[in-house]
């Protein structure tokens, strides 16, 4: 999956302002909540390499979180990578041979936990963590069934523990 195609995806995962009152949200809740599904277009950006480079390049993804996944506002090299966003306090990265890794934040040296073969199986993977999210009530209890279904997307079974955490709550 490319940037923009998740990016439109995405947004069609958005629940209505109407749902959201009805749930008992106010006016500034409901912004919040639609936040982290609408990633606005940025007029300029560098072109990037990776699918998940150019989203958080040609998008603003400050406000978008799957999970416990959220995207940064742009991309930052670091050692093992270029970080693109956090799964908590531990770093998304590509590293240079286009893979999605999880850095460990405070121990430099500790291995790697893979997250995706590459950035559109990446994205392709978390568009469906965030159905399933959204769509939580479907899904209840099958929590595992989903980390699965999203470890394929991401290229195997070898990153089913990273999708255990992200869709933890399922």
């Amino acid at each position: 999956m490319d940037a923009v195609a998740f990016v439109n995806s995405l947004r069609t995962l958005m629940p209505s302002a109407v749902d959201l009152e009805e749930y008992g949200l106010d006016a500034e809740e409901i912004a919040d909540v639609q936040s982290a599904f609408d990633a606005k277009q940025r007029q300029t950006y560098e072109a990037k390499n990776t699918e998940v480079e150019h989203l958080v390049t040609a998008f603003d993804c400050s406000s978008i979180a799957i999970g416990i996944v959220r995207f940064d506002s742009g991309v930052t090299s670091v050692k093992g990578g270029t970080r693109f966003a956090y799964c908590e306090a531990d770093p998304l990265v590509v590293d240079g041979d286009g893979r999605i890794l999880m850095l460990h934040h405070d121990v430099i040296d500790a291995d790697p936990i893979g997250c995706a073969e590459d950035s559109e199986r990446f994205l392709d993977a978390m568009l469906f963590a965030a159905d399933a999210i959204v769509n939580r009530v479907g899904w209840k209890g099958r929590g595992i069934e989903v980390a699965r279904e999203c470890s394929e997307r991401a290229g195997g079974s070898g990153y089913l523990g990273f999708y255990r955490s992200v869709v933890g709550g399922l």
